[in-house]
C-alpha cells in the first residue's frame, strides 16, 4: 500500500490532536473515557490507535473534548453519513448526541449547504 502524503487521515488525525492537546488540557485516557461516557480508558486508546474506526458521534465527542473543530480529528463527511442512512436512523443518531454535538453537527451540515 502506498504511503499517504499530505493530510493525515483516519486515526492519525485524532492521534496528532490528542498528542498535541492532552497535556495542555490535562487529559489522561481515563479522564477522557469518563468525559466521553466510555466504560474504560481502553476504548479511548482503541480510538486513538485506530483499533476502533472513528464514527461521527465519537468524532464529535473527541472534538469537543479536545476543543477543536471535528474536521481536525475526523475525515468523514457528515453529509454522506446522513445521506446513506434511512431517515429513521438519522433521527436515532441525532437523538444519541448531546445538545452541543447536535449544534456541532448542524454547523457541519450548514457548511456543506
Amino acid at each position: 500500500m502506498p504511503k499517504k502524503t499530505g493530510n493525515k487521515s483516519g486515526h492519525e488525525k485524532l492521534r496528532a490532536v490528542w498528542d498535541t492537546k492532552r497535556k495542555q488540557l490535562k487529559l489522561t485516557q481515563e479522564i477522557a473515557a469518563d468525559k466521553l461516557g466510555y466504560n474504560s480508558q481502553g476504548t479511548v486508546s482503541d480510538y486513538i490507535n485506530g483499533h476502533i474506526p472513528l464514527n461521527l458521534p465519537a468524532a464529535l465527542g473527541f472534538a469537543r473534548l479536545l476543543e477543536v473543530h471535528v474536521s481536525e480529528v475526523w475525515d468523514g463527511d457528515p453529509e454522506l453519513v446522513f445521506k446513506s442512512l434511512p431517515l429513521e436512523d438519522v433521527r436515532d443518531l441525532a437523538l444519541e448526541l448531546n445538545y452541543e454535538d447536535q449544534l456541532a453537527l448542524a454547523s457541519l451540515l450548514l457548511e456543506r449547504a
